[in-house]
C-alpha cells in the first residue's frame, strides 16, 4: 500500500514537470515569435529603442538607460510644445551613442528636428521646471558643442532598408 502511494505521488510530480516544461517552452516560443516580428524591422527597432535612451551622467561617467514613463511624458510634451520630432524618426538615422539624450547636471540634451530643417540635428537644452521642461537652449548640433558642454559626442549612422 504504501509503495503505490509512493508510486502515485512520484507519478502526479513527474506528470506535473512535464506539463510545467511543455507550458514553458510555449510561453518562450511565443515571447521569441513577438520579439523576432518586433525587430524584424531594423529601422523601427533602432530608432524605437534610442527615442527614449537616455545617457545619464553620475560622478562623470555615463550609464545607458531606457526613461521612465514620466521622462518620456515630459519629453513628449516638450517636443509637441515647440514643434520639434524626434531626429531619429524623422531622419532614419541613429546615433553612436545608441540615445538621443544625456542628462547631465539636472539638463536634458536632447536631439530633435525642425520641421523647416529636417535634416539638419537641433541640440534642445531643457531643464524641469515645475512639473514640465522648459527649454533652455537650442543650437544646430555639431561636435564642437558636445564638447563645449562637456557631454559625448553624437555621430550618426543612415539606416539601411
Amino acid at each position: 500500500m504504501m509503495k503505490w502511494i509512493k508510486r502515485s505521488v512520484l507519478g502526479l510530480i513527474l506528470v506535473g514537470m512535464g506539463i510545467s516544461i511543455i507550458v514553458l517552452y510555449s510561453y518562450t516560443r511565443v515571447l521569441h515569435n513577438a520579439s523576432k516580428e518586433v525587430f524584424k524591422n531594423q529601422t523601427y527597432s533602432s530608432i524605437m529603442n534610442q527615442e527614449y535612451a537616455m545617457l545619464l551622467e553620475k560622478e562623470g561617467k555615463y550609464t545607458y538607460v531606457v526613461m521612465t514613463d514620466s521622462e518620456k511624458a515630459l519629453l513628449d510634451q516638450a517636443n509637441t510644445k515647440n514643434k520639434f520630432k524626434p531626429y531619429s524618426s524623422e531622419t532614419g538615422k541613429i546615433s553612436t551613442t545608441q540615445a538621443m539624450t544625456i542628462k547631465k547636471d539636472n539638463i536634458l540634451y536632447h536631439l530633435v528636428s525642425k520641421k523647416e530643417d529636417k535634416d539638419i540635428p537641433f541640440l534642445v537644452q531643457y531643464q524641469e521646471e515645475n512639473g514640465t521642461l522648459k527649454t533652455l537652449k537650442v543650437d544646430a548640433y555639431q561636435d564642437k558643442l558636445s564638447q563645449e558642454l562637456g557631454i559625448p559626442s553624437f555621430h550618426f549612422h543612415q539606416l539601411k532598408d
